[in-house]
């Protein structure tokens, strides 16, 4: 597997999976078509702080992909250091910031894949945001593939 797996990720993911299924009952279906290579790139609304943890976890079993987060997120100090651990890569929303997407494409380049939430913010509920305008560009060839 080319994307992002840690022992301590695997350990973290097991425990929000764990977390998730006894408080709320959730299940993950459709993983089957994931496919286990390849540049993929996961992009999910994100509409709750608990968003990023449990995509994560719902993928561990088909992928590992490499989040993309606000920078802010980083300076808190353990946040910032499991962040770092998870393989995140830190994203400055104020600007285009070239290497982040750098480091995306990277990812994606070889073969990995990457989940980011393309409003590039959290969204209520009823709330609609366009996609950010860096986004479409993100995509290394002119192939379309969605997976729900």
């Amino acid at each position: 597997m080319s994307d992002f797996d840690s022992r301590m990720r695997r350990y973290s993911e097991d425990i929000v999976w764990g977390l998730f299924r006894l408080t709320w009952g959730l299940t993950a279906r459709g993983l089957e078509s994931v496919p286990k290579s390849g540049p993929l790139i996961f992009a999910f609304n994100h509409a709750s702080l608990l968003d990023g943890p449990l995509v994560g976890a719902a993928l561990r079993s088909s992928r590992r992909p490499v989040f993309l987060a606000k920078r802010e997120l980083f300076s808190a100090p353990l946040i910032g250091e499991f962040l770092r651990n998870m393989g995140t890569i830190a994203l400055d929303r104020g600007s285009a910031d070239h290497g982040a997407l750098r480091a995306a494409l990277e990812m994606l380049r070889g073969g990995g894949s990457i989940a980011v939430s393309p409003e590039g913010t959290r969204v209520r509920p009823g709330e609609r945001r366009q996609p950010k305008t860096e986004f479409p560009s993100w995509r290394p060839s002119r192939e379309p593939a969605c997976y729900r």
